[in-house]
């Protein structure tokens, strides 16, 4: 009452519409997502210089506690291609490969941010995951940016973590 509040599927659609170039999502987990992600996998689809990278947390994904990397990387893929994307171009993904160090070592944590920035001019950071229930359902917060120097320091956080090798590509 009083505040005016638009869903965050409504706002993340809106952004993904926008998006003239270049595209990162940071998820912890995704669920229901395919509608959301469309206008992405359209656009990808249909412009060879455009660029979505999505950042994943991949913890969750572990069937047995030593089960290596490389498989849980590619059930990841198999998984968010046959549920969220469709489309000949598929994402660049990402992850954070310290949680699966070798048991004696210790445990770094997980991916747990949600963020979404379009082109260095937009960013929402929010509480909401990419599932139908945050989308849709849950009480959830975000802060919209569109001050240009605001989203330029957001987004060479992201990159520096993928320049130090903290966030990897799989």
């Amino acid at each position: 009452v009083g505040t005016p509040v638009v869903d965050t599927a409504t706002v993340v659609r809106g952004l993904f519409e926008e998006a003239c170039s270049d595209v990162l999502v940071i998820s912890y987990v995704f669920s229901h997502a395919k509608e959301l992600l469309a206008p992405l996998a359209i656009r990808l689809n249909a412009d060879t210089n455009f660029r979505v990278r999505m950042v994943v947390d991949l913890t969750h994904q572990r069937k047995q506690q030593d089960e290596p990397l490389p498989i849980v990387c590619n059930r990841f893929r198999k998984q968010f291609l046959d549920r969220h994307w469709f489309g000949v171009r598929e994402p660049e993904f990402l992850h954070d490969p310290r949680a699966f160090e070798d048991e004696g070592s210790k445990k770094s944590g997980i991916m747990h941010a949600k963020v979404v920035i379009i082109d260095d001019r937009v960013a929402l950071v929010t509480s909401a995951n990419f599932t139908e229930a945050a989308q849709h359902r849950n009480i959830e917060a975000g802060v919209l940016l569109r001050q240009t120097r605001h989203v330029k320091r957001l987004r060479s956080y992201f990159e520096g973590l993928m320049e130090t090798k903290c966030l990897q590509r799989f």
